[in-house]
Formats: C-alpha cells, sequence, structure tokens
C-alpha cells in the first residue's frame, strides 16, 4: 500500500466487522494491507483486527497459502513490539506450522520462520533455545545455498551473538570470522552498501567486547532487509537517520548521505512529496548540506520543506494521516 489510503482502510476493516465480502480473495489481500499500513503507524489495535480477520476467513475458507504464514509472522512481530511474548511465540509457531504444511519440514522457508523464534528466544533471553534453532538454520541454508552465501553469514552473526550471550565467547568469535570471511568475499549491489557497512562495524564492535552496540548494528542491518516484507515501517527510516547521523560523527559523509537519502525516499513512496511526515528527515538534509559546503543542494530542500510546510496549513486535518 504505497501513500496509505486511510480512508480505504478503515472501510475495508468496516466491512470485514460486518461481515461483508468474506468470500472473496481480493477482500482478503486488502484486508491484509489494511493491517501492515496500521502496523506501520503504530496502530496496533486495528492491525491486530485486521490480521485476525484474514485469520479466521482464510481458516473458514480453508485457505491454507503463503499469505497465511504471512500474516502469522506479521502478528507475531506486532506482538512482539509490544512485549506480548507468548502470543508473540504462538504465532511464530503457526507461522512455522504453515510452513511446515506447504513445504516440508527441512525447507529454507520453514527455517526461515524458525529463525525468526529464535530471535525471539534470544531475546527473551532463552539463548538454549535460540542457539538450538540457529545450528540448524546453519545446517539447512549452508546445504541448500552453500557455505559462503549471505543468508550462511547472516546465520554465523547470530550464533556468534547467541554464544556471546552464552558466555562461550571462543565459539562466538569463531562465528564472527566465519561471518567476516563470507561477506568480505561479496559483491554488494548500490542499495545494499548501508547494510554491508553496518555488518563491518558490527565486527568492530564485537572484537572491541562491545556486544551490545555490536548487536543494536546486526539488528539494524536485519532489519533493513526486512523492510521488503512490509514496504513501509517507520522503524526503517528512523534507522537510517540515526545510522547518518553515526556515519557524520565518523566523518564518512558519503555514507551518511547516502543513509538520509534512503530515508526520504522511503518516506516519500509511503506517503509522496508533500506529506508533513517527510518535514524532519527533510530538515536533517538541509542541515547536512550546510555542515558540507553544498548551499545548492540544502536549499533545493527548503524549498521543498516550504512546499510541505504551505500544503499542511490547508491539506493536513490535525488528526488526518
Amino acid at each position: 500500500m504505497s501513500q496509505f489510503d486511510f480512508a480505504k482502510a478503515e472501510l475495508t476493516l468496516e466491512n470485514a466487522n460486518q461481515g461483508i465480502e468474506q468470500h472473496s480473495v481480493s477482500f482478503l489481500v486488502e484486508l491484509d494491507e489494511a493491517g501492515a499500513a496500521y502496523h506501520a503507524h503504530g496502530l496496533y489495535d486495528k492491525a491486530e483486527s485486521c490480521y485476525m480477520h484474514v485469520v479466521s476467513l482464510k481458516k473458514a475458507n480453508g485457505i491454507t497459502d503463503q499469505g497465511l504464514i504471512q500474516t502469522f509472522h506479521r502478528l507475531g512481530v506486532l506482538y512482539r513490539l509490544q512485549d506480548k511474548f507468548p502470543d508473540a511465540e504462538r504465532c511464530y509457531s503457526e507461522a512455522i506450522n504453515v510452513s511446515t504444511y506447504l513445504h516440508g519440514e527441512k525447507h529454507p522457508k520453514v527455517v526461515d520462520q524458525k529463525a525468526y523464534l529464535a530471535g525471539l528466544y534470544h531475546h527473551y533471553g532463552r539463548h538454549e533455545e535460540a542457539l538450538k534453532i540457529a545450528l540448524e538454520a546453519l545446517n539447512v541454508y549452508s546445504a541448500t545455498e552453500g557455505q559462503e552465501s549471505h543468508t550462511v553469514a547472516i546465520c554465523h552473526f547470530a550464533l556468534a551473538f547467541i554464544y556471546a550471550r552464552l558466555n562461550l565467547l571462543t565459539e562466538g568469535k569463531g562465528h564472527l570470522e566465519m561471518a567476516q570471511r563470507i561477506t568480505s568475499m561479496q559483491v554488494y549491489a548500490s542499495d545494499e552498501t548501508i547494510a554491508q557497512a553496518l555488518l563491518g562495524m558490527v565486527v568492530f564492535h564485537y572484537r572491541h567486547n562491545e556486544i551490545d552496540s555490536a548487536e543494536v548494528l546486526f539488528k539494524s542491518a536485519c532489519l533493513l532487509q526486512e523492510d521488503r516484507l512490509w514496504g513501509f515501517h517507520p522503524i526503517v527510516p528512523e534507522t537510517l537517520v540515526k545510522l547518518g547521523t553515526f556515519f557524520e560523527t565518523q566523518r564518512s559523509n558519503e555514507k551518511a548521505e547516502l543513509c538520509y537519502q534512503a530515508a526520504l525516499k522511503k518516506l516519500r513512496w509511503a506517503f509522496g512529496d508533500r506529506h508533513p511526515y517527510l518535514s524532519d528527515t527533510l530538515k536533517t538534509l538541509i542541515k547536512f548540506y550546510t555542515r558540507t559546503n553544498n548551499p545548492a543542494k540544502a536549499d533545493e530542500y527548503k524549498a521543498q520543506l516550504e512546499e510541505i510546510t504551505a500544503a499542511s496549513l490547508t491539506s493536513f486535518a490535525p488528526n488526518r494521516v
């Protein structure tokens, strides 16, 4: 749902609550997209309602498909964001069960879902359970993708953090070395440069025993890659802006600019060119180009900010998103 149409989302949810269009497959897609839109904007109750309607309607109509896996996954993420561990665990497990039914127990798509459950366990301190799943994931991905794939590298990074939390530092550093070796050999596309830089920073902080900082950076790298599941999520542009600020402190202006521009691009995709949600990022870019002696670019973004400010006075009511 680019440039989210909340009026459409409200109508979709209202129809679901009233039992309208229950047998329409296209309606299920609209309902799932409405849930993702609400989810992205922090309207968790409405998002949950949309997702639960999708689940119940699919079960009522005998639909077991990849979309159902995605809905359970999104529910799991929704509950995790609210620190509802039992509900998150249940939904991640449901996603695993549906994926197993569709693909078979050892299929990489099943392991994808198990990896999310491992992340949940790790987050809540259940590191032994996370370790068991992560080792299984490493074996499956190594067998299906080869031992030097990007996914295998991510598994090694994850294992490095799990072992660190278990105070098994020798094992952890061994997996870190494997992860670094694999990523150093890979050629990244231009839009993956930020994630690549983050992984390099992960290695640096881990080697200096700054495990908490390294893990935050690793989660940011994973989040940027997971953005494809949502189309838009506000945490992603926020993360990009924070990373841009970090790169500025490291005097890496090229990477900082890349982060700021990526954040603006995602906001424009979601809201269009004249929504107030773009204002903070535009202000950041204006300050950046002023500091880096690029007045032409600073003036360009000042003009865009002025247009948004003028438009917001007439086009956006106080409670409209």
